[in-house]
C-alpha cells in the first residue's frame, strides 16, 4: 500500500513538473480561439510569434510540437517531405483587396496596375493569383507584382506610393477607416463567387506527427469548438478571456472578429473539404498523409 503510494505521489510530483506542450501561433486575431482553448488546457500554452520564418524553422526543426500558419505554408513543407499534418482550420474572410481612391469588383479591374503582397509565394498571394486567373487575368502579362511587408505596405499606401495591395483583414483595418482607402473585396467571397463553395484553407493548425501529442489533440478540438462559438456568439466576452496577449488595439481586435467567420472544421469534415477545394480549384493535391484524417 505505502509503495502504491509512493509511486503515485511520485508520478503527480512529475506531472507538476511536465513541460507543457507547445504551439507556435501568429500575433494575430485569427489565435484567439487557441488562447481560449489553451487557457482550459493545463498542459498547453500557446507561443505568439511576429517571426514567421523564426516559427516555422522551430517547426520543422521539431522544437515545437505544433504549429499554426497560412495552409500553403503547410502544404509547402509537406511537398518537401517534412513530417507535417494538418489538425484544423477555423477562420475564412481573413484577406481582402484594399485599394486607394477606387473600389474594384474584380482583378480585372487591375489591369495594368501594380499589386503588392506581403511577400513571394505567401498563401495570400497564392490564392489571389489563382483568383485573378480564374477571372480572366494574364498573370505574366496583365498585372506587375510587387511585395512588401505588411508595415511597409502600409506606409506606402498613406503616402499615396502604392495604391494596391492584399492583406489580413487586422492589418487592413489600421488604414481603411481613412477615407481614401477600401475594403474593395473579401477573397473568400471571390473563391465562392467562382467555385459556389464556401471554403478554402486559409490558417491552419499543423502537427509533427512524430511529436507525442496525440493523447492532447482531442482535447484541443473539443476545446478550440467551443471557443470559435464564442467569438461567433459572444465576441465580447471572447475577447475579454484574451486580454491584451496580442499587440493590436481593442478596436482592431473587435472589428477582425466582426470580418471574419469562425468555424472550426477538423477530421473527416476538413479532409472532404480539402477534397471538394482540389476539386474545385484544380490544384494538384499534396501527400495524402498530410490532409487525410487517421
Amino acid at each position: 500500500m505505502k509503495k502504491t503510494i509512493l509511486i503515485l505521489s511520485f508520478v503527480i510530483i512529475l506531472s507538476l513538473f511536465a513541460e507543457p506542450i507547445t504551439i507556435m501561433a501568429p500575433d494575430n486575431p485569427s489565435s484567439l480561439p487557441l488562447l481560449i482553448a489553451a487557457d482550459n488546457i493545463p498542459d498547453l500554452e500557446v507561443k505568439l510569434f511576429t517571426n514567421h520564418a523564426q516559427a516555422h524553422s522551430l517547426f520543422l526543426s521539431g522544437k515545437v510540437p505544433l504549429l499554426m500558419t497560412g495552409y500553403a505554408v503547410g502544404e509547402s513543407f509537406a511537398q518537401r517531405g517534412a513530417p507535417i499534418k494538418m489538425i484544423a482550420s477555423w477562420v475564412s474572410g481573413l484577406n481582402y483587396l484594399v485599394t486607394a481612391d477606387s473600389v474594384y469588383d474584380s482583378f480585372l479591374d487591375l489591369k495594368g496596375q501594380k499589386l503588392y503582397f506581403p511577400f513571394q509565394g505567401s498563401p495570400i498571394e497564392k490564392m489571389s493569383l489563382w483568383l485573378a486567373e480564374q477571372e480572366g487575368v494574364d498573370i505574366d502579362n496583365d498585372l506587375e507584382i510587387g511585395y512588401l511587408p505588411f508595415e511597409s505596405m502600409l506606409q506606402l499606401m498613406r503616402q499615396g506610393k502604392i495604391a494596391n495591395a492584399v492583406m489580413t483583414v487586422s492589418s487592413a483595418l489600421q488604414i481603411v477607416d481613412d477615407s481614401k482607402f477600401f475594403f474593395s473585396f473579401d477573397l473568400n467571397e471571390k473563391w465562392f463567387q467562382i467555385t459556389g463553395s464556401d471554403f478554402y484553407p486559409q490558417v491552419c493548425l499543423f502537427s509533427n506527427p512524430d511529436a507525442e501529442v496525440d493523447e492532447i489533440i482531442p482535447q484541443l478540438i473539443n476545446e478550440l469548438q467551443k471557443a470559435c462559438q464564442m467569438i461567433e456568439y459572444d465576441p465580447e466576452n471572447a475577447q475579454l478571456l484574451t486580454g491584451t496577449r496580442l499587440s493590436y488595439s481593442p478596436g482592431i481586435i473587435k472589428r477582425s472578429l466582426e470580418l471574419q467567420t469562425f468555424k472550426l472544421i477538423s477530421g473527416k469534415e476538413l479532409q472532404n473539404a480539402m477534397e471538394q477545394y482540389f476539386e474545385k480549384s484544380g490544384i494538384d493535391k499534396p501527400p495524402p498523409a498530410f490532409y487525410q484524417a487517421d
